[in-house]
């Protein structure tokens, strides 16, 4: 369950906990503050990531046991709002309320938004992409699957992520996937008047809109499902040769349809050319299946979460 605090906050009013003390390096990043409520003092213990979004610490205070993660990000970024109302909403799904961050603070200053969450030491999927050292193949089925459970719950309950991807994807001590970042989530079918989400994760039924921009955006489930299957191919293959088609504004449908299927082919073949001493043929086979089944560029004819728990991977 989330904090209690953070039920009463809204972005138009004075309830923010606002910051009244801190400490910075050389380098201009935090190391140490506090905060007006309860004179809560947090240590921070290192950097963990940089993005677009702002910046994530990893830091510990003597109220908690484990280590806690800091997102700092600049209140005149537009989906603080959104991320937050879908924390509140995706906790009350008590299906995936193992697979998403407990939230225990908002804070605010004039500048900056502050949102204390759990750490999770392993990580997001982008570090095992980086490192090249792929998770057992088993755990990574039983990622899989997991993420899959998370995304039906989620998609039953008449809500979208719209922007799943390696980095937004973290694992716990037991190798739990935990959904993080839900600043460009929403309710299935509604409309939308601009481009969201990563590009590169981006399912083809979005390119007339991409190229024309002349017209709405209707979310489905859809969406998801593709970048699931853009996912974990980047994860077995260590590479993701969407970012050329998608970043090409030049490109038509034709042109990109030739391109996809060119796509297809090369990643197939880095697939499989995984070592079976990782995966063995068979079961290769089943990944194959699961992942390009996520890629069906008819977004009619893709499956949905519930589709995909009867594939075979899952046997």
């Amino acid at each position: 369950m989330l904090n209690d605090d953070i039920d009463k906050l809204d972005f138009n009013d004075d309830k923010y906990i606002n910051i009244y003390n801190y400490k910075k390096n050389k380098r201009g990043k935090l190391r140490k503050w506090c905060t007006s409520r309860n004179n809560l003092m947090f240590n921070i213990e290192a950097d963990i990531e940089s993005g677009s979004y702002g910046d994530v610490y990893c830091l510990t205070n003597k109220k908690f046991k484990n280590k806690l993660a800091l997102k700092v990000s600049s209140v005149e970024r537009k989906t603080n709002h959104n991320e937050i109302e879908y924390f509140k909403i995706f906790s009350q799904i008590k299906e995936i309320q193992n697979n998403i961050p407990k939230l225990y603070y908002i804070f605010s200053c004039p500048d900056y938004i502050y949102i204390i969450m759990d750490c999770y030491e392993n990580g997001c999927m982008s570090h095992h992409l980086i490192s090249e050292k792929l998770v057992d193949f088993k755990k990574m089925v039983k990622i899989i699957k997991s993420c899959v459970l998370t995304l039906d719950a989620i998609h039953k309950n008449g809500y979208v992520l719209n922007d799943l991807k390696p980095e937004n994807l973290l694992l716990d001590k037991n190798y739990n996937p935990i959904f993080i970042d839900f600043g460009f989530a929403g309710k299935y079918n509604d409309e939308y008047k601009f481009m969201y989400g990563t590009p590169v994760f981006q399912p083809p039924e979005l390119l007339q809109y991409r190229l024309t921009n002349d017209r709405y955006f209707i979310s489905n489930n859809k969406k998801d499902i593709w970048a699931l299957g853009i996912l974990f191919l980047e994860i077995f293959t260590g590479e993701n040769y969407f970012e050329e088609i998608m970043n090409d504004k030049s490109m038509d449908a034709i042109l990109y349809k030739e391109n996809l299927i060119h796509v297809f082919l090369k990643m197939k073949k880095i697939l499989y050319n995984l070592p079976p001493s990782y995966i063995s043929r068979k079961y290769l086979h089943h990944l194959d299946t699961f992942i390009f089944s996520c890629l069906e560029p008819d977004f009619n004819k893709r499956p949905s979460a519930e589709d995909l728990l009867s594939f075979s991977l899952f046997k």
